[in-house]
């Protein structure tokens, strides 16, 4: 499944809860033509602009459920008048897909029973994720399970909804944590949504999501093997992060050509680091061989990659390759020497110590062999 392809398409959503345009209700997501490319610009949109949409929402979810119920009714007198109810609304409140549904919400057939299904899915979408406006914990456990119940649009939508309320600068710690445990809590539907914010948020809410993707687990590998290809390197960089934090071996053959010289130095930090907890014996050669990069920054994170890979290990090899870091001089390698020093313990089990300590214990192994 091409996640960015079907993320692109999930933004029923974001039309109910952004005013933005996005395919409509009942229909499977997947069976409607790629959208344009504006469709998946929502979260950029109420980043830009939050309290504005914030004031939206919340007349949409007052006013539309109540509006909207009468189109789940059979009958005709009143699914005519929600209508006329409907187009009496300011336009700002005229958000998709009411304009394309409400010229056939009163009409009979097949165009007419789709059209009312949509719009009474999205009453109970709206008033659903009315739940999620206060960071209350029992309302949010209810509307979360709501929302679910409704299928691919209720995780849609309660996807996007909690993923927004992380835009303000000034969001509580306990009500960011609030949101990361429900993104985590729904089905893994909802990664479609996440690999969209990790695409069209700003970093603040990035790293935001990162104990999200990291909660998920394996499920949340494939959305992040197919951001390591994204053409920003922010957002390879917070794949990568995110990838660190689940170690799974079909991430590897994708970090390795990002661990590798010509890489731009902070993509390949943060690969030979994902590399050093992925606990694949793929990644030791390419992480002994950072580790003796000239660039002592590049040195340094393949030194905390190679001690957590090897930990326990006693690898003779790897142990030579680190005592030659913790001997590198110059004040700028000092950090790479305190990493290499670091990774020795780990790796020799030896709790204390400095450089000599460790070419003591090499020279006592080379001496048994």
């Amino acid at each position: 499944m091409r996640i960015r392809r079907s993320a692109a398409r999930v933004f029923l959503a974001a039309a109910a809860l952004s005013g933005g345009p996005a395919c409509a209700g009942g229909a499977d997501p997947a069976d409607d033509p790629e959208p344009p490319d504006p469709q998946i610009a929502a979260l950029d949109r109420v980043r830009r602009d939050w309290d504005s949409r914030a004031k939206l929402w919340r007349e949409l979810e007052d006013r539309l459920p109540p509006l909207l119920a009468p189109f789940g009714e059979s009958a005709p007198e009143a699914w005519e008048a929600a209508a006329r109810r409907l187009r009496g609304l300011p336009a700002e409140l005229q958000v998709d897909p009411l304009p394309r549904l409400l010229p056939d919400a009163a009409s009979r057939g097949a165009r007419g029973d789709r059209a009312r299904r949509e719009l009474a899915l999205l009453g109970e979408l709206y008033a659903a994720v009315a739940g999620f406006r206060k960071p209350d914990p029992a309302a949010w456990a209810e509307a979360r399970a709501r929302l679910v119940a409704l299928g691919a649009p209720g995780v849609d939508g309660a996807a996007v909804r909690l993923v927004l309320r992380l835009h303000p600068l000034d969001v509580p710690a306990d009500e960011v944590s609030l949101v990361q445990e429900h993104l985590a809590a729904l089905p893994d539907r909802a990664l479609l949504v996440l690999a969209a914010a990790l695409e069209r948020a700003n970093p603040m809410v990035r790293e935001r999501l990162l104990p999200v993707f990291a909660r998920k687990g394996a499920g949340a590998v494939p959305a992040l093997l197919e951001l390591l290809a994204h053409p920003e390197a922010g957002v390879r960089a917070t794949a990568i992060r995110a990838l660190r934090a689940i170690p799974d071996p079909r991430a590897v053959a994708a970090l390795l050509p990002l661990a590798a010289p010509g890489q731009p130095w902070g993509l390949r930090s943060e690969a030979l680091l994902a590399l050093g907890n992925s606990g694949d014996p793929r990644a030791r050669a390419p992480l002994l061989a950072a580790v003796a990069d000239p660039d002592v920054s590049v040195a340094r994170f393949a030194a905390e990659g190679t001690g957590t890979l090897l930990a326990g290990s006693g690898d003779v090899e790897a142990a030579r390759v680190l005592i030659a870091l913790a001997a590198r001089p110059g004040d700028d390698a000092s950090e790479a020497r305190e990493a290499a020093l670091r990774a020795l313990r780990r790796l020799t089990g030896v709790k204390g110590g400095g450089r000599a300590t460790f070419e003591d214990w090499l020279r006592s192994r080379e001496g048994r062999s």
